[in-house]
């Protein structure tokens, strides 16, 4: 018997995002996949920045460059690494505690749609993007993100072409 594909879906919450004299953005990001959130609902962190990190990791993915990823949140040790099983499908494994010294504790391995993730990763910052570009927050970390997020759509429309 095979192990279900999951959604992977990324919640963000841009009424809670707000910047700060240095420029970083903060905002209310959390991962549901089945009936489980991660690190937990309501979890705030540095969204551009994250997402920024994250499109870059799932890029590696999906052109074949890199065979397991690690996708970090800033704040706190939470982690989650991405490990292509096939074409389509993902392992997905979640952690906390992660430092440079330790793989940190493990939490749960789940099964995904290879494009639930990157569909899930865009979707969230193209509307992060939307939410700074429509505030005026404007930096270098804003650039990454659409920088990258134009990456991978380049990639994906490239694929479907």
């Amino acid at each position: 018997m095979q192990t279900p594909r999951l959604d992977f879906i990324i919640n963000i919450k841009p009424e809670t995002f707000i910047r700060y004299k240095s420029g970083s953005i903060i905002g209310v990001i959390w991962l549901t996949i089945g009936d489980w959130d991660f690190p937990q609902v309501g979890w705030d962190d540095f969204v551009v920045v994250i997402l920024g990190w994250w499109l870059q990791e799932i890029l590696q993915v999906l052109i074949g460059c890199r065979e397991r990823v690690l996708c970090r949140f800033m704040d706190g040790s939470y982690l989650f690494d991405i490990l292509p099983l096939d074409d389509e499908t993902v392992s997905v494994k979640f952690y906390k505690d992660w430092d440079s010294q330790a793989a940190g504790q493990y939490l749960r391995e789940v099964m995904c749609k290879t494009q639930s993730v990157a569909s899930a990763i865009l979707s969230a910052a193209r509307t992060a993007i939307e939410i700074c570009v429509s505030n005026g927050w404007l930096g270098r970390d804003l650039d990454t993100l659409m920088a990258r997020c134009s990456q991978l759509e380049s990639y994906v429309k490239e694929r479907k072409g």
